[in-house]
């Protein structure tokens, strides 16, 4: 027979941080960085909700080799540009003997989380026809512009 058990309390709550605790640092592309507990203007959340899913839209295409990395170039840094041609370059070479059509079919709703000031990540699953895809995508911005700095699929 089951028994239905509740989950016990933690016995030792989190406390929050002394105000004298050194501050917290994120490591990015750019060295470390402050940590930030400020939220994020209302005006880059709305801006990054509405760009991610066509971004992850467009690098899932770019990756299953229906659109020219050349399309995103402007939104993402150099060095994770150049992994990106050599990724479709690789594929390429590969899917010649054995094509397929896949293709984005939807993508769900962005969940932005704020590393730092001038750093987000966000996380969405792209579906395309052969199956879905978890995106995660690290955005910062550089002189007042948002650019990918690195992404993982999944």
């Amino acid at each position: 027979m089951l028994s239905l058990v509740r989950p016990r309390a933690h016995p030792h709550p989190v406390a929050a941080r002394p105000a004298s605790a050194e501050p917290r640092t994120v490591t990015t592309t750019a060295g470390a960085v402050p940590a930030s507990d400020s939220p994020l203007a209302a005006e880059d959340r709305a801006l990054l909700t509405s760009m991610a899913p066509a971004l992850a839209t467009a690098l899932v295409e770019v990756l299953v080799g229906a659109r020219a990395a050349q399309s995103v170039e402007r939104w993402v840094e150099g060095s994770l540009y150049e992994r990106i041609v050599e990724h479709t370059r690789v594929r390429s070479a590969l899917a010649q003997g054995n094509p397929h059509a896949d293709r984005p079919i939807g993508v769900s709703v962005a969940r932005l989380c704020e590393v730092a000031d001038s750093i987000v990540e966000i996380s969405l699953v792209v579906r395309t026809t052969r199956r879905p895809r978890a995106l995660a995508l690290r955005m910062e911005r550089r002189r007042s512009r948002w650019r990918l700095s690195e992404f993982l699929s999944i």
